[in-house]
């Protein structure tokens, strides 16, 4: 089928053939070194947020912690000291708790929320008692508020707070090593995939070599077989008829254009050979005609002259007589 057809369509179709592989090829693998750095940053980045936030969070337990260390410590410092100073300091400091308190919540996870949740009953309550304590000391009533912060009950709140905090903050140290350890892993295999990806790109070219190589070799073994070689033997025939022998014919390898010239020659080739018959023929003809005319004409003259002789030897006769 291919034989049958056109050349401009064979050398499409050869060209197709091998090109639209390493199309497909080159997409895929230009797809994929566009895909790996992509995946790459995205798994890198991935675990710089979550080594981020886990820090931050890690971060955030200590801060509440000292925190609620430096809450209390104001507060008795106030208490037998009646110093206002360590009111301020205790006032001013609460913003920045409560934020800490409220970002752990809204960062933090459903475990998270529990355990504040736990807490923050007694959170409120060493809140509330620190505040009647800050009072008092208001009121000149120090010792007051000393029997307040020095209670079991504040003792008990302050145990369940701080047992809460401490169990935010071991469960956040160990997600910020978790965290550590899978951003150390996940630069390690960025690395890999950027090795890998380098190995796959040299791959790509050496196969896109040897593609290109057996193409340009699949190439000239088909203008060899399908256009050169054909033209070659059209070429000998044609010299061969010039030379005088009418009988040398083409070989029709296709039906495409070189197939059609070859038969297109071939018929040429007939005509030639029928006309150089009939002319043969024709001519054969006319030397038979003009040696049957020949030897008419030469008895013709034969007769002449027998005749001619017998009327000399007539005239001879009556001469004599």
């Amino acid at each position: 089928m291919f034989k049958n057809l056109k050349i401009k369509t064979k050398i499409i179709v050869g060209f197709l053939a091998i090109n639209i592989p390493l199309l497909v090829i080159g997409f895929f693998a230009v797809q994929k070194i566009y895909q790996t750095p992509e995946q790459i940053d995205g798994t890198v980045q991935k675990s710089m947020d979550d080594l981020s936030k886990a820090t931050r969070l890690s971060t955030v337990s200590q801060l509440i912690r000292y925190y609620d260390e430096f809450f209390t410590q104001s507060m008795r410092d106030y208490a037998y000291t009646q110093d206002r100073k360590w009111r301020d300091r205790y006032v001013s400091a609460t913003t920045t708790g409560d934020a800490l308190v409220a970002e752990a919540v809204d960062s933090g996870d459903a475990k998270d929320k529990e355990i504040f949740a736990r807490v923050n009953d007694a959170n409120m309550s060493m809140i509330t008692m620190e505040e009647d304590a800050m009072h008092l000391v208001d009121n000149k009533r120090a010792s007051e508020a000393i029997k307040i912060l020095e209670s079991p009950e504040y003792a008990k709140q302050k145990e369940i707070y701080k047992n809460g905090l401490d169990e935010y903050a071991k469960l956040h140290d160990e997600k910020y090593e978790v965290a550590k350890y899978a951003s150390a892993v996940a630069l390690r295999n960025a690395a890999v995939v950027s090795k890998n990806t380098e190995k796959a790109n040299i791959t790509f070219l050496i196969v896109t070599f040897i593609f290109c190589f057996l193409g340009g070799l699949i190439m000239d073994i088909f203008f060899a077989f399908f256009v050169t070689k054909p033209l070659k033997e059209l070429e000998k025939t044609v010299k061969t008829i010039a030379s005088g022998d009418e009988s040398a014919r083409s070989l029709i390898w296709s039906k495409d254009e070189i197939g059609e010239m070859a038969q297109a020659l071939n018929q040429m080739a007939d005509n030639l050979q029928k006309s150089k018959a009939n002319v043969e023929e024709k001519v054969a003809e006319r030397t038979s005609e003009l040696e049957k005319l020949n030897a008419f004409m030469s008895n013709r003259e034969i007769k002449m002259a027998e005749l001619k002789k017998e009327i000399e030897d007539l005239k001879k006769k009556q001469t004599n007589v």
